[in-house]
């Protein structure tokens, strides 16, 4: 018998996917432009601080990537396969679970391995400049290879989950979080109990550090390096053996559920849990339900559709809910030293980060689901034009993310105010970086609404989130990057126009930037979309556009 076979087909098979290659080389790309951005914004460093500067972001980018490489490539890998229907044929024969499941982890880890590989030699490059030694970099690449391992596991377990692949992706960023972070911040809380207590705090931090600090991966990239490494040997090795044992018990626990996911339950005459819960509150009896449908009918029938899936409006909700209550509960056990303007800011940056990445999300899904099932055909047949759908698909997301969206601005603007009280009222740099904020906030969550609604439509892979947070969140930091580095090289010359520009000029030109790319974005796909509906309409997701053939 043949000893895993699916892993030796999965291989075969992604060796003749060109975008394992492309990748490679994409990845080896970025990091001799990181690497020459480093040596040209720093032109008079001696070679030993550029030697390790180089090291420090490379392995920093690396490793960045190493950890989210399960959620981008490995969430969706078992979930499409439940929701196209094919994992039960896999079942039909002598195949167990662990054969598919790391089948379809060979699949998926080839084109990490090939451009986290691809890194590998410019990193290296730091050995040559004298500035890190052969252990230090053996070290880190061991740390690399076992963060990459473990994210890739815990992705694949958060596949068997969920058909969903958004949800999948969803639960394998919060596995990772809780890996990361959930043993120290319990042995945290176990340390200020203690303190509040009345014991000895040096000998609660000593608990803390001998069994709670190594048990996640993030103190483990820090000590790799030789600072980090000397007197904290047995934390790293406990940090390598706690991060493939998680690893381990994810693709055993994934392989123990695979084998029962392709059975469909019977359907439920109702939900259960929370969710029934709720819906008795929101709609006690069948009238207020049908009374809810039909003012969602009224206002667009692509609304009424997505009105289905209800709880995903509510989840914006509890998500900035929870957040408010964690700002005020820390607040509350910090006291005045947490509402400070770092905080504000820290805070503030990341509701938006996670609002637009909701949204990136949320906007392609209605449309990608339709095309996947075969409702898009029946959709285009009815009497609705292409400007009903698109519009009744705008309105949907708009009522997703509107009312919570009006709620971050208002917060943002108490934390405008409450900043300038704190500075004296004498700040323009906070106006401007406040203002500028709120200002893209609103316009890229409208180009983020549109992109989504035309990668929906027009992606044929199986990924929209990445595509759209590329184009309207990325690619502006990305043309910022390449504005910086030229000034950098003008700095010297006489035509430096970019010195002296400070922090003002910088927030203007960030939202020139980004305003000037969430319009280019609203207007290019509302046009296609317009213009070729119908002929996206036709294809599904992973179908090949018909070329038409010379008469």
């Amino acid at each position: 018998m043949t000893l895993l076979p699916v892993v030796g087909r999965e291989l075969r098979v992604a060796s003749r996917r060109p975008w394992n290659y492309w990748g490679r080389a994409t990845a080896a790309a970025a990091a001799v432009i990181v690497c020459g951005w480093i040596m040209i914004l720093e032109p008079g460093s001696n070679m030993t601080h550029l030697g390790a500067e180089l090291f420090a972001v490379t392995t920093f980018l690396s490793f960045v990537f190493a950890l989210l490489a399960g959620v981008v490539y490995c969430a969706d890998a078992l979930a499409v396969e439940r929701r196209e229907g094919t994992l039960g044929l896999l079942f039909l024969t002598d195949l167990r679970g662990h054969d598919v499941l790391l089948g379809k982890l060979a699949a998926c880890s080839l084109g990490c391995i090939f451009q986290l590989g691809a890194a590998l030699p410019v990193i290296a490059m730091s050995m040559l400049l004298g500035s890190v030694g052969v252990n230090e970099y053996l070290r880190m690449i061991l740390v690399l290879g076992s963060t990459l391992f473990l994210s890739l596991s815990v992705g694949m377990f958060a596949s068997t989950l969920s058909a969903d692949g958004k949800r999948a992706a969803v639960l394998a960023v919060g596995l990772l979080v809780a890996v990361c972070g959930l043993i120290p911040a319990l042995g945290g809380l176990g340390v200020w109990v203690g303190h509040k207590l009345g014991h000895d705090d040096n000998h609660l931090g000593l608990l803390w550090q001998s069994t709670c600090s190594w048990e996640t991966p993030v103190p483990l990239y820090w000590r790799a390096f030789d600072d980090g490494f000397k007197g904290s040997e047995r934390q790293f090795w406990q940090g390598i053996a706690f991060v493939w044992g998680v690893a381990l018990v994810s693709l055993l626990w994934g392989s123990l559920r695979l084998p029962r996911l392709w059975q469909e339950k019977g359907l439920s005459p109702r939900r259960r849990g929370p969710t029934a819960w709720l819906e008795d509150w929101r709609w006690p009896t069948a009238g207020h339900r049908v009374g809810f449908r039909t003012r969602l009918l009224e206002t667009s029938p692509l609304v009424w559709l997505a009105g289905r899936h209800w709880s995903r409006g509510v989840s914006v909700w509890v998500f900035l809910g929870g957040v408010a209550m964690l700002f005020l509960l820390i607040g509350s056990q910090v006291g005045s030293d947490w509402f400070e303007l770092p905080t504000f800011l820290t805070v503030s940056i990341l509701v938006h980060l996670v609002f637009k990445l909701w949204i990136s999300a949320e906007a392609p899904r209605q449309f990608m689901d339709d095309r996947r099932s075969g409702a898009m055909e029946l959709l285009v047949s009815t009497p609705l034009t292409v400007s009903n759908l698109v519009q009744g698909r705008m309105q949907a997301v708009r009522r997703q993310f509107e009312g919570p969206a009006l709620l971050v601005l208002a917060t943002d603007v108490v934390f405008l105010f409450a900043g300038l009280h704190k500075s004296g009222g004498d700040s323009k740099e906070w106006v401007a970086v406040w203002v500028g904020r709120m200002l893209l906030f609103v316009v890229d969550g409208y180009a983020l609404a549109w992109t989504g609604v035309w990668v929906g439509m027009r992606t044929r892979g199986a990924r929209s989130t990445l595509p759209v947070f590329f184009r309207v969140i990325v690619l502006p930091w990305l043309l910022i990057l390449v504005l910086s580095t030229i000034a950098a090289l003008l700095a010297n010359s006489s035509n430096a126009t970019f010195n002296g520009m400070g922090l003002t000029g910088a927030v203007v030109l960030w939202c020139c930037i980004g305003g000037v790319t969430d319009v280019f974005w609203i207007t290019f796909c509302q046009q296609d979309l317009m213009r070729g509906f119908r002929e996206y309409a036709r294809l599904r997701p992973g179908e090949k556009k018909l070329r038409a053939k010379a008469a």
